[in-house]
């Protein structure tokens, strides 16, 4: 059933070793599930440079959300870690959802830029009607 979902879906033990992995989450990371289940998720997710917001999540355990961009760089992710608790309350692993967000911030980009020059001609606008009086 994770195969099916659009998201990218990997399953880790507290202390952050990926446990499981969806298809998804291997197309992100450009591999294959097998290549990765039993990897520690700073190696996989971000090379050790970063800290892994698992960390944050896992300490706090509240949910943690973040973006990242994709392993080849061109694309952009929007990372969010949510602990799994015990029924004693404390966290007995974590799941990490990736998803593809390159499109919307695009979009975003484009209509900020949008945004700048509509103001610039307001202002143009206004200064030409000044001149003009």
């Amino acid at each position: 059933m994770l195969d099916a979902l659009p998201t990218g879906i990997s399953l880790h033990s507290a202390d952050g070793h990926i446990e499981d992995a969806n298809r998804r989450i291997a197309e992100l990371l450009e591999t294959t599930r097998e290549a990765i289940v039993g990897l520690d998720c700073a190696g996989v997710f971000h090379s050790g440079s970063l800290n892994c917001p698992h960390e944050i999540a896992v300490t706090s355990k509240l949910p943690v959300s973040v973006e990242s961009p994709s392993p080849n760089g061109s694309d952009k992710h929007l990372v969010t870690v949510q602990p799994l608790l015990d029924e004693i309350g404390e966290v007995a692993g974590y799941v990490r959802l990736v998803e593809d967000i390159t499109e919307i911030s695009r979009t975003t980009e484009a209509l900020l830029r949008s945004e700048r020059f509509a103001t610039l001609g307001q202002m143009m606008s206004g200064v030409a009607h000044d001149v003009g009086t």
